[in-house]
């Protein structure tokens, strides 16, 4: 299974995608989830429906039995398996709304308790980023398979970016430590898609991605993707973790530099 577990990966991802676009820059109805900043469109759900219906698909085809497939999925479903996929189906959907181009189709494989594959899709770029533990990162565009590393930068020539929460308080929280971390930095971007600019780090656009209120389902994948290309996803206090899969509540403050940088962005990332 493990040889194809990209081409599956993919293959879902892509599902997704065709059904996000489909919505795109057309009428849709937006909901509140908890908030004004935290939305759900019917792209979101219809995503989400597609992507499981073809993982299970070709697991399937592919000799797994659909008893032992598992999902933990951002939209509210959660199933145990043996072979787990964690999805976003829309990660961005505030930039989807306002019709920019930063969202992303996220998906994750987990078997027993660790992830060893991710794939993250920009459907509008059709850009697909991938990868497999201890089997390096990398990304397809225009049919052309490229690896991804990071290169390290001084702290003084690095461009960090963020993203604001859908919670208030967490906001200013990440905003006043983003105040005093700017004078050691290049220059400071926003975004509110954590997994576009997870990837632009991989591509080297960006050396710092910050983010305050990160779920299982955003950086699944990322994480793995990146630190495949060679970055390091530590906590605030500068400490490497592990996902709890038990427990979808769970927000994973993080700093995702080049190994190297982490000690002194934690000394001069606080309040």
């Amino acid at each position: 299974m493990n040889d194809k577990i990209i081409d599956i990966l993919i293959q879902a991802a892509k599902a997704g995608g065709k059904t996000v676009l489909s919505y795109y820059k057309t009428d849709l109805e937006i909901k509140e989830k908890t908030s004004k900043r935290d939305l759900l469109t019917k792209a979101d759900l219809e995503s989400q429906k597609i992507i499981v219906e073809t993982l299970t698909k070709l697991m399937v085809t592919n000799g797994i039995s659909e008893d032992e497939i598992g999902f933990i999925c951002e939209e509210d479903f959660s199933k145990n398996g043996k072979h787990t996929f964690i999805i976003d189906p829309l990660d961005g959907t505030s930039s989807f709304v306002e019709q920019s181009d930063s969202f992303t189709i996220s998906i994750a494989y987990k078997n027993e308790n660790e992830i060893i594959a991710g794939v993250i899709y920009f459907p509008i770029k059709n850009i697909v980023y991938f990868a497999q533990k201890d089997k390096g990162a990398y990304k397809i565009e225009d049919e052309q398979k490229i690896q991804l590393q990071i290169t390290e930068k001084k702290l003084s020539d690095s461009l960090l970016c963020f993203n604001t929460s859908t919670n208030t308080e967490t906001t200013q929280k990440i905003l006043r430590r983003i105040i005093n971390i700017v004078p050691f930095v290049y220059r400071v971007r926003e975004n509110p898609c954590i997994s576009f600019n997870l990837m632009r780090m991989a591509e080297n656009h960006y050396q710092i991605v910050i983010n305050s209120r990160a779920k299982l389902w955003d950086i699944a994948a990322a994480k793995l993707i990146i630190e495949q290309a060679g970055a390091i996803m530590v906590n605030w206090q500068g400490q490497r973790f592990d996902f709890d899969f038990t427990d979808r509540s769970i927000c994973y403050p993080m700093i995702t530099c080049f190994p190297n940088a982490a000690i002194e962005i934690v000394k001069h990332f606080h309040e």
